[in-house]
């Protein structure tokens, strides 16, 4: 090898190594900035390895987001609901189930809590006819496992009208008033 060679091999060769050897010897902190990036999964971990976010866009049901706590366990859930019409939200308890369920649909919402141990759920909300009750609203029970869902208040429909206003000529409801109508009220 003449020392040309030797000139043009050698420093390729120190430069490839350096390369190679950059992030063994320095920390990578400075932070990667994107302006889209475009994945189907996206997991981020700590520095044990543990999850802490995880996005995941699934095909023919929508995105989910989920939020892991300390020890990997899902504490926070967000994505469409199972007629894949609407979204959901669900907050997991320490056994790994979701605990408490966010909904919405075309209908109204709903809040869903579930015991530790138990299959029965307690639903209060609008239930809409996907869900077997009509454009009601109330408090409803849920056994899955019985697969029987029932109403614990009486079913309720309001229909929206025209508010009512206030007259001119009605004077103010005074606690006065009040009193004068009971003690009419009781002599009666």
């Amino acid at each position: 090898m003449t020392s040309r060679e030797r000139w043009v091999l050698y420093p390729l060769l120190f430069l490839t190594l350096g390369i190679v050897m950059r992030d063994k010897f320095f920390q990578r902190d400075t932070p990667i900035r994107a302006r889209h990036i475009l994945c189907r999964h996206l997991d981020v971990v700590d520095s044990n390895g543990q999850p802490q976010v995880q996005i995941e866009g699934i095909d023919d049901v929508g995105g989910v987001l989920k939020l892991y706590g300390a020890e990997g366990r899902p504490l926070v859930a967000m994505g469409p609901d199972e007629t894949r019409k609407s979204g959901i939200i669900e907050t997991y308890g320490a056994g790994g189930k979701p605990q408490v369920q966010l909904w919405s649909h075309q209908y109204g919402g709903m809040v869903t809590t579930a015991g530790a141990g138990t299959d029965v759920r307690l639903i209060l909300g609008h239930y809409g006819p996907d869900y077997g009750y009509g454009q009601n609203f109330g408090v409803f029970a849920e056994s899955r496992k019985l697969g029987r869902r029932m109403l614990l208040t009486f079913p309720r429909e309001f229909r929206a009208g025209p508010v009512p206003t206030a007259k001119e000529e009605d004077p103010p409801d005074t606690p006065e008033q009040h009193e004068a109508e009971a003690s009419k009220a009781s002599e009666d």
